[in-house]
């Protein structure tokens, strides 16, 4: 069923468009952004046009399918139609005629369908519930003034869709259909009356007010859960190109069988009317025309446009965004996953230092803590380390300039106080010998008896000389010992103490190295874990506006939104700056564009607004094709700067560009879509004023991608067909596709 599970798209609408909404675009716009852009930007596009239509289309398939069911799968079949069709349908404004007329075809199908099924279904009988049961009545009057809608003339068509089926004012109405309002007044009286004859006609006899009628007893909003079961089937055929698999596919199926089937039967009418077309192809070009007119001819319909006369613009066009360098873009400089806790409005005027957003911080703080005991601590050990360096320096300075000179001065000392012992000892000694000597001459000569008391003083003397001898002997090995220990003090006690204190601090010194690198470290992350807090509170880093990102689950930067490390959350522009356009031109015209050449340039977001520019700068090389498919076109980008910007203008809105690259005064023109031919010689089918068409040749001088000169085989005035290729069942010529002519 149509409404079965699908994919939830649950963007918001206000991220279609940076600074405007899908309100403000057209139909040709969101279907323009659809059938180019891709992911979120598609999706969007297209469920604002579902929303935008769906209650018409709904009204549709409801009063022609005849059940809800039936009536629900050929409103999704409608739009699956639209997806097929988005590259090569043209629209101005408004979607609502076309899509009606496609909503008749699909509900006309799934009613045949249910019909169908109904005569093979067993049990008919049984089936009693009421929102599967036909409808009668009134809803069968309903399904024929559908009918008849859909029979109507497109100029008679158009306002009775947009007026009484989509509610527009008369006023709306001609500002979407591009006519005077008398004109839609008029047609949509004439409309009424024609719809009136051909309900007598089909046995219906309606009240006065029978157009609005459609609307009455219906819900006029389509349910959510319709609306987003048809983007996501819209996207998953844009992605697969398939419409196998569901009853709504079958249904759009069929529809654009028959589309290609009723082109074929235009182009054999053509075929008999203009005899026989050869090779056929676009030629492009640009200037002022009329609206294109239908007309009859041969027993058909055809488009068509008047030659005229008058000046030529050269234009090569592409489409782009709008850049600036006065931007900076903001990231989450944290470390690990957190939540958004405030963020201020999208497009919010800030100032430098701003607070723009401001995280959950709480578990930043409690590493902060954490980091700061751990910095404390190993402050702690540093000092210790450093107080352990400083106590091993001191012993150094202790023992050089304490222990050491002390030692050093008892050594001394004792060496002084040993040689003066030497030189007592040693006066004593030669005393004591002078003293014997004159006691031996007063004895006399030697054979002269000695009486006792020379003896005993004799025997005295010796001993006195004997104590000094060894007084002097023992005075002697003092002070050599004594000089010993002071030489032992000097070259070895003194070395090794000194080398073993100077260990001690070496050894201190590295251990308050590594406690200071440890000590630095966890600064370091207490500096870290200080910043991340900082970065908790994200701020302007200039004067501008502020332009949230998207995340990864289609959800802007606001609050409870999971941030991750480096995510981007937001930039910040001034536009009161310098303000560009990042065209991208065709590889075709590319050669003709050069710097200095003036811009038209048109923002999507502001149709009503005209901006001008001059071209700065054009790639030297295409754009990197990387994923894109083939038949993608080959584009440059190219650099505009806008002359007079509007402070309203957002980088990021797209835009559309016009380079004037030559311009012709007096000259005829015509239409690529009116052209037949790759290579010269070109064609236009010419419709004369009996109604038959007729294929000449004629030559062209200039053109660009929207009109081409002619030289010759043309007057001012003449009638050519537009898309006359078209006709004949294909959008490319036989001889290979469209191409402008050199």
């Amino acid at each position: 069923m149509a409404t079965g599970q699908g994919r939830r798209l649950a963007w918001p609408l206000d991220g279609l468009l940076i600074g405007g909404t899908a309100a403000g675009l057209t139909d040709g716009q969101l279907l323009e952004r659809f059938a180019t852009a891709t992911g979120p930007a598609a999706d969007l596009a297209f469920s604002a046009i579902v929303e935008r239509h769906g209650p018409m289309v709904l009204r549709v398939c409801l009063g022609v399918a005849g059940n809800r069911h039936d009536a629900e799968d050929a409103f999704q079949a409608t739009f699956l139609v639209l997806v097929k069709k988005s590259r090569s349908l043209w629209v101005a404004d408004s979607l609502g005629p076309w899509l009606h007329q496609v909503a008749l075809r699909t509900s006309q199908g799934a009613r045949v369908a249910a019909s169908r099924r109904r005569r093979h279904e067993e049990a008919v009988a049984e089936r009693t519930e009421a929102a599967d049961a036909p409808v009668e009545g009134r809803d069968d009057v309903v399904r024929i003034l559908h009918e008849e809608i859909g029979r109507l003339p497109d100029h008679y068509r158009v306002p009775v869709v947009l007026c009484d089926l989509e509610g527009q004012t008369q006023e709306q109405a001609a500002r979407s259909a591009g006519l005077p309002l008398g004109t839609v007044k008029s047609r949509l009286n004439r409309a009424r009356e024609k719809l009136r004859s051909q309900l007598i006609r089909r046995g219906v006899s309606p009240a006065g007010a029978v157009i609005p009628a459609i609307r009455l007893d219906l819900d006029a909003q389509v349910p959510d859960a319709l609306v987003r079961s048809t983007t996501a089937a819209a996207a998953r055929l844009a992605a697969t190109h398939s419409l196998a698999g569901t009853t709504a596919g079958l249904l759009a199926q069929g529809v654009l069988s028959t589309m290609a089937r009723s082109i074929w039967w235009k182009a054999g009418t053509i075929l008999l009317a203009a005899a026989t077309v050869s090779g056929a192809g676009l030629v492009a070009g640009q200037g002022s025309s009329r609206e294109p007119t239908t007309q009859p001819g041969a027993g058909t319909d055809v488009k068509t446009v008047g030659v005229e006369r008058g000046s030529f613009r050269v234009l090569v066009s592409g489409n782009g965004s709008l850049e600036t360098d006065q931007l900076d873009k903001v990231v989450a400089e944290i470390d690990s996953n957190t939540a958004i806790v405030s963020s201020i409005p999208e497009g919010a005027r800030v100032k430098k230092g701003d607070l723009v957003i401001e995280l959950d911080s709480s578990a930043a703080r409690k590493l902060l803590a954490n980091q700061q005991r751990s910095t404390q601590a190993a402050g702690t050990r540093l000092e210790v380390a450093r107080l352990a360096r400083e106590a091993a320096e001191f012993a150094i300075k202790e023992y050089e300039e304490g222990i050491y000179a002390g030692d050093r001065s008892t050594l001394l000392g004792e060496i002084k106080l040993a040689e003066a012992d030497l030189v007592n000892v040693e006066a004593r000694r030669e005393r004591t010998k002078q003293a014997r000597n004159t006691l031996k001459a007063i004895q006399g000569p030697k054979d002269r008896a000695a009486n006792p008391d020379q003896i005993v003083g004799a025997l005295d003397m010796e001993d006195r000389i004997d104590r000094a001898e060894r007084d002097a002997l023992s005075a002697k090995l003092k002070l050599e010992a004594a000089r010993a220990r002071l030489n032992r003090l000097e070259n070895y006690t003194k070395v090794a103490t000194l080398k073993g204190l100077r260990l001690k601090v070496a050894e201190a010194r590295v251990a308050e190295i590594s406690r200071q690198s440890e000590y630095d470290l966890e600064k370091n992350h207490e500096s870290h874990a200080e910043a991340q807090v900082q970065a908790c509170r994200i701020v302007s880093p200039r004067d501008g506006f502020i332009t949230h990102f998207w995340n990864g689950n289609g959800a802007p930067s606001r609050e409870l939104t999971v941030v991750t490390p480096r995510q981007p959350l937001f930039t910040v522009f001034d536009v009161s700056g310098p303000m560009d356009v990042a065209a991208k031109l065709g590889e075709p015209m590319i050669h003709r564009v050069t710097e200095g050449q003036r811009v038209d340039v048109r923002v999507h977001a502001y149709p009503e607004k005209r901006f001008t520019g001059i071209v700065t700068s054009v790639a030297p090389r295409p754009d990197v094709r990387k994923g894109v498919p083939v038949s993608k076109p080959v584009v440059y980008t190219t650099m505009v700067r806008l002359d007079h910007p509007d402070t309203s203008l957002r980088p990021g809105m797209n835009a559309s560009v016009d380079v004037l690259v030559a311009e012709h005064d007096n000259t005829l023109t015509v239409p690529a879509k009116a052209v037949i031919g790759r290579v010269a010689p070109y064609r236009v089918a010419v419709k004369r004023p009996d109604g038959r068409v007729e294929i000449r040749e004629v030559t062209f001088g200039d053109g660009d991608e929207s009109r081409v000169e002619v030289k010759s085989g043309l007057q001012a005035g003449e009638m050519v067909v537009l898309q006359p290729e078209s006709l004949l069942g294909d959008s490319k010529t036989p001889d290979g596709g469209r191409s402008t002519p050199k």
